[in-house]
């Protein structure tokens, strides 16, 4: 839920929902030239500020929704039979489509293979009329199409975000605390296979060499001490990146108090992703030292 209104941004909304946070205005690529056709051309779009919800629709506040307003839910209501001809009246029962989880690999260009109808299956019973939500309000609600998004939207006075809106408010300018981390746990998953293959090149070659199968070694040994060093400096810029990004990220957040969009305090605890970084770059830098000056424990 958005409400795209540049002038309300020095105000929290006024509709009672505290739970928004601010996404800035930006310009970003949209669309891609490489994956589907429905996505080319790629394109600039530049986008307005907007207040967002800060997570998804929960079931009890659609269920708040439905007890005010009485509304039933598509998955709730008969099909018309006008609308698909020649539909067998079984058919045309309230139900929904529920994922079903395969025991095998299948065919994926056949959506039935993963999607089953089930009549009864709505945003009050999920799995079928057997299951219920209960003890799950705080997960977001499903079986809600377009119209009933729509209609949720309208009684809160807000409006469903626009493509480009959605796209914005995941674009990588709007990092998250977690995004970050993310990104350095891929960073780190990357160098240790580089390290630890570069390292493995460099003992096979070393223990060749003491068995005198090999005269000489000195191009595979340089081959796996450049793949340590590349893993090492991988680390090295990906560690700067994070802390980067974390401190961009503290400074947003401080400038949104400034502007008193926000008022709750947020803690930054130390970062274990951080923590395994460096601790695996000491392990590298030694190794590197180790297999250069061919001292220590990696010689």
């Amino acid at each position: 839920m958005t409400i795209a209104h540049e002038s309300i941004r020095t105000a929290a909304p006024s509709n009672g929902l505290e739970n928004m946070v601010w996404i800035p205005w930006g310009t970003f690529r949209m669309g891609s030239d490489r994956h589907y056709p429905e996505e080319a051309p790629a394109h600039n779009v530049k986008v307005s500020g907007f207040w967002s919800g800060r997570h998804s629709v929960t079931k009890a506040e659609f269920r708040r929704f439905v007890d005010e307003t009485g509304y039933v839910t598509v998955a709730e209501r008969p099909a018309n039979p006008e609308d698909y001809s020649g539909a067998k009246p079984e058919l045309l029962v309230p139900s929904s489509v529920v994922f079903r989880k395969t025991d095998r690999p299948v065919d994926l260009r056949n959506p039935y293979n993963w999607w089953a109808y089930v009549a009864g299956a709505d945003w009050r019973h999920p799995r079928g009329p057997d299951s219920s939500i209960d003890g799950r309000f705080d997960h977001p609600v499903v079986h809600v199409p377009f119209e009933d998004a729509e209609a949720y939207a309208k009684w809160l006075g807000q409006e469903l975000p626009a493509e480009a809106e959605r796209e914005q408010s995941c674009d990588p300018r709007t990092r998250t605390r977690m995004s970050a981390g993310r990104t350095l746990m891929s960073v780190i998953r990357t160098s240790l296979s580089l390290i630890g293959f570069g390292f493995t090149i460099y003992q096979v070659f070393e223990k060749l060499l003491e068995a005198q199968v090999l005269r000489s070694n000195g191009a595979p040994r340089r081959f796996g001490e450049a793949l340590v060093f590349l893993g090492v400096t991988m680390l090295v810029l990906g560690i700067g990146y994070h802390i980067a990004s974390m401190l961009e990220l503290r400074r947003k957040r401080e400038q949104l108090r400034t502007d008193g969009l926000i008022h709750a305090e947020s803690e930054f605890p130390a970062s274990l992703t951080l923590i395994v970084a460096f601790i695996l770059l000491a392990i590298g830098v030694f190794a590197v030292m180790s297999m250069t000056y061919q001292a220590g424990p990696f010689d």
